[in-house]
């Protein structure tokens, strides 16, 4: 069940899960990972791509686009990509001369799928 952001996420949370959360994902800031702190889920069981600073406050997981953005991973995908076996959504496309315009669709989060920037 989807839980929405906002006011009273960790309550709503609780509600949704009253056994509890088994492990909690950090794709946003380190406010999620303190929430995930603040709901009790142990360390070992949170996983965050961005708060490095916070994974490393309470030893919690910190793996993501940098274990998986090596050469011989990107090759793989993109070979998946381009056979078709995996598809990629892509949202918009902007000419690099308006990257301005794509951090402003990116910054309102309601994108499905890639943004992709043409040199």
């Amino acid at each position: 069940m989807p839980i929405p952001y906002g006011d009273h996420l960790a309550a709503n949370l609780a509600t949704a899960a009253p056994h509890g959360i088994d492990a909690f994902i950090d794709l946003f800031g380190p406010q999620y990972v303190q929430l995930a702190v603040d709901l009790g889920i142990p360390p070992d069981r949170i996983e965050t791509i961005i708060s490095f600073g916070k994974a490393a406050q309470y030893g919690t997981k910190n793996s993501g686009s940098a274990d998986g953005s090596t050469r011989e991973v990107l090759t793989e995908m993109a070979a998946h990509a381009a056979s078709g076996r995996i598809e990629i959504p892509i949202a918009a496309t902007y000419p690099l001369h308006r990257v301005r315009n794509a951090f402003t669709a990116l910054e309102q989060r309601h994108t499905l799928g890639k943004i992709v920037l043409i040199p």
